[in-house]
């Protein structure tokens, strides 16, 4: 009985050693969350500083603190030309209010709705009369608003579209004096007939 007993003990320590030590792991473990999540916090007041700093001094920054500023900067402008890339093969373009991605055709921002107004020069395509939307070349419909695009023609397409016209009249006149129509029935006449087969009109 002795012996067993004694047994008993051991197994009671060290199951008494063993939940000490997990509850020790548990509490480490626990105060090493508390740890890393207060890390997180200065990490993000750091970010925020700089942050700061760049928004505000930056063009007052002197030595190490100027460099950063200017690696920054370049930085920033490889992001903006990268994104400028990007919209240009996905068809879309940057909100100049908050920088959502919208359609290039867009009037308005879906985002913050926000107006907006494409430069002239960046204009691809025909301009819509009724919106001012930009519509594709080709385009026959405005794709904003549904208003029939009229093509915008240059001063010498307008003479090349006025030599058309008169020809084509000219065309259409010749038809018509070509063509006899009976004025009686209205029945289209043969050339050189004398008499309308239809009503009997005579025909000068």
């Amino acid at each position: 009985m002795a012996m067993f007993d004694e047994m008993d003990k051991k197994i009671s320590g060290w199951i008494s050693a063993g939940a000490g030590k997990a509850k020790d792991m548990s509490e480490s473990m626990k105060i090493s969350g508390l740890i890393k999540e207060e890390e997180n916090k200065q990490n993000e007041i750091f970010k925020q500083i700089g942050q700061l700093y760049f928004v505000n001094y930056a063009d007052h920054a002197e030595g190490q603190l100027k460099k950063m500023c200017l690696k920054i900067a370049d930085s920033k402008a490889s992001v903006m030309q990268y994104k400028e890339q990007l919209c240009a093969l996905k068809g879309t373009i940057g909100c100049p209010n908050c920088g959502a991605e919208i359609s290039s055709n867009s009037m308005f921002c879906s985002a913050c709705g926000a107006k907006i107004e494409l430069p002239r020069k960046q204009q691809n395509g025909k301009i819509c009369s009724n919106c001012g939307a930009v519509v594709e070349e080709g385009a026959i419909f405005c794709t904003s608003c549904g208003t029939k695009i009229v093509a915008q023609s240059t001063e010498g397409d307008k003479k090349s579209e006025n030599n058309q016209s008169l020809e084509e009249q000219d065309l259409v006149k010749s038809e018509i004096e070509q063509e006899k129509i009976c004025p009686q029935c209205g029945k289209k006449l043969e050339i050189g007939q004398t008499f309308c087969t239809n009503c009997g009109t005579r025909i000068d």
